[in-house]
């Protein structure tokens, strides 16, 4: 982390602005002026993110299949239906874009702002500090899964809406975002399991057992071998992409399972004590203060984020299935803290620098080339 680091301050200082800029932006969070500017300065936090991705050139994961196929979409209906490698929802967004412009950088605007600006709203209207959020989806999730990840920050904000409308029973409106996000990455269909997630909060005891099952789950490995069989017997049943996910995510010869660069158990256990202490903290604020039927099944769907992580562990593409829920920690830390005293809001907000500059740091760590120094068109033009 030190290296990255001291990277960070040679080559990418404006990611720690950024981090310095949030950070301030959550503070005033917990200050008196909240209810006056909270929601005009969480905008200008949206903003200064959207301009950070649609901005940027050769940077982040992913860039140059990206890119490859907005320049050379042609825009012929059977032509985009033919699209294997990407999913419908987002290369017709695509087809829309390059209907008005060629540029990339535009489409990069619009698509930040149809992924951030969705993300806007939702904060806006089911939090009470917008600012916090922000600050805790840059330095956790921002880089890894915004950054380069065009499909998958619209499916996950898509998630968000789906997720809320199940709480509500609203069966329409939760449909409509399951395939709004369906039709921008498949995978999001997972989280068809919160249809069956229940509203009040997990005992301790449950929860010790999910998270023992899913261990041993995946220690074992035993769903690669499930998903591989099922998906083996699909093939030449049913002609999907689904189906060829299902055959090379869990194939070990093609690296995706165990890869000599990574340590499943180290990485699993990591992962479980950091989402371990977020879950504690959350867990210390119901213990003490009453909340609503909403922010617990909230926590609960936090808790088979984790469960999901660790059924997959030593499988990076399948862990990210884990994203769509995990990613609740940034609307959950947005309204636990709702009830605390002076004394608990401030030690709440050195946990929060503290975490999310680790956090920030950390998500560096895996590609860090991909990211440091931050180009922008300004250079590629």
């Amino acid at each position: 982390m030190l290296s990255i680091l001291n990277q960070l301050l040679e080559s990418g200082i404006i990611y720690i602005i950024i981090y310095l800029i949030l950070l301030i932006h959550a503070l005033l969070d917990f200050t008196v002026y909240r209810k006056r500017y909270a929601h005009l300065i969480s905008f200008m936090g949206i903003c200064i993110l959207i301009l950070l991705l649609s901005l940027r050139w050769e940077i982040g994961t992913d860039w140059a299949p990206y890119k490859e196929l907005f320049g050379g979409l042609e825009l012929n209906f059977q032509l985009l239906l033919d699209v294997y490698h990407f999913d419908l929802g987002y290369t017709l967004f695509n087809a829309l874009v390059r209907l008005f412009t060629d540029s990339y950088t535009c489409f990069l605007l619009m698509n930040s702002i149809l992924g951030l600006g969705l993300l806007y709203h939702f904060l806006i209207k089911y939090t009470t500090y917008p600012n916090i959020s922000i600050y805790i989806l840059y330095c956790c999730y921002f880089m890894s899964h915004f950054m380069g990840g065009n499909r998958r920050m619209i499916a996950i904000v898509g998630i968000l809406y789906f997720i809320y409308y199940v709480f509500k029973k609203d069966r329409n409106k939760a449909l409509f975002w399951l395939l709004f996000s369906f039709f921008f990455h498949r995978s999001s269909l997972i989280c068809l399991i919160a249809c069956f997630v229940p509203r009040e909060m997990f005992s301790p005891k449950k929860i010790i057992w999910l998270i023992c099952i899913s261990l041993f789950l995946g220690i074992t490995q035993l769903p690669f071998k499930l998903i591989d069989f099922i998906g083996n017997s699909l093939i030449g049943v049913i002609n999907h992409p689904i189906v060829d996910a299902m055959t090379l995510y869990t194939n070990k010869d093609k690296g995706y399972i165990n890869p000599e660069n990574i340590n499943p158990v180290f990485q699993t256990i990591a992962s479980l004590i950091k989402r371990g202490i977020v879950l504690y903290i959350i867990y210390f604020s119901t213990r003490k203060f009453k909340y609503s039927t909403f922010d617990y099944y909230l926590i609960n769907l936090y808790i088979i984020s984790m469960c999901i992580y660790s059924i997959f562990a030593g499988n990076g593409v399948l862990q990210v299935l884990s994203t769509y829920l995990a990613v609740l920690e940034i609307v959950i830390f947005a309204r636990i803290f709702i009830n605390y005293n002076s004394k608990y809001k401030l030690l709440y907000f050195a946990f929060l620098v503290l975490y999310g500059f680790i956090q920030l740091l950390n998500s560096f760590t895996a590609y860090p080339e991909l990211y440091i120094p931050y180009k922008n068109i300004l250079i590629n033009a």
